[in-house]
């Protein structure tokens, strides 16, 4: 098994939390599909409604250094037994030493712990990285995220240019 792999349960099912590949291509464009119009509205700050060839490419080809993501995958009888996409943490780093990061979670698999496992898993390894800060721009309505921020004990900023949007933060090292 990889180090960088886990398995969590959620609900009975077991859930793998792994780098993501290219070849997972097109999971991560199903995922994006499927997922409501809210939370791709949240996710992508507008309207987007699938992953274009090369956005779906950028999303899946990582680094381990600059751009990462964990993928969290299911295996259940209503996709034949092939991995299913529940959810992605991300991150990009920036030329100041610390990343900006992105959370998505399938609409079934909210509020159950599966965000807190994936971001707990990207800071961890955004550390073992030396990166300073990771930090996120959300939509102020995003409540969901709100609540893991607080869990995260990240710090919140406002947009002074875009009230719509608020900067959460964390500090890596100290």
């Amino acid at each position: 098994m990889n180090i960088l792999e886990k398995t969590i349960v959620i609900d009975g099912e077991n859930i793998v939390i792994r780098p993501i590949t290219l070849e997972d291509l097109q999971r991560e464009k199903d995922f994006v599909t499927n997922l409501s119009s809210e939370t791709r509205h949240f996710r992508f700050l507008g309207g987007i409604r699938e992953l274009s060839d090369e956005m779906a490419t950028r999303f899946c080809d990582i680094d381990y250094e600059d751009h990462m993501a964990f993928v969290a995958v299911i295996n259940n009888e209503s996709t034949d037994n092939k991995p299913q996409e529940v959810g992605v943490s991300r991150y990009e780093a920036d030329d100041k030493g610390g990343c900006e990061c992105a959370l998505t979670v399938a609409d079934e698999w909210q509020n159950k712990g599966l965000g807190r496992a994936l971001m707990d898993t990207l800071i961890e390894f955004a550390r073992s990285k030396n990166k300073k800060t990771i930090y996120s721009y959300e939509m102020r309505a995003n409540t969901h995220m709100e609540h893991l921020a607080n869990d995260l004990h990240m710090k919140k900023t406002y947009d002074d240019e875009d009230t719509t949007l608020v900067r959460y933060e964390l500090l890596l090292i100290n």
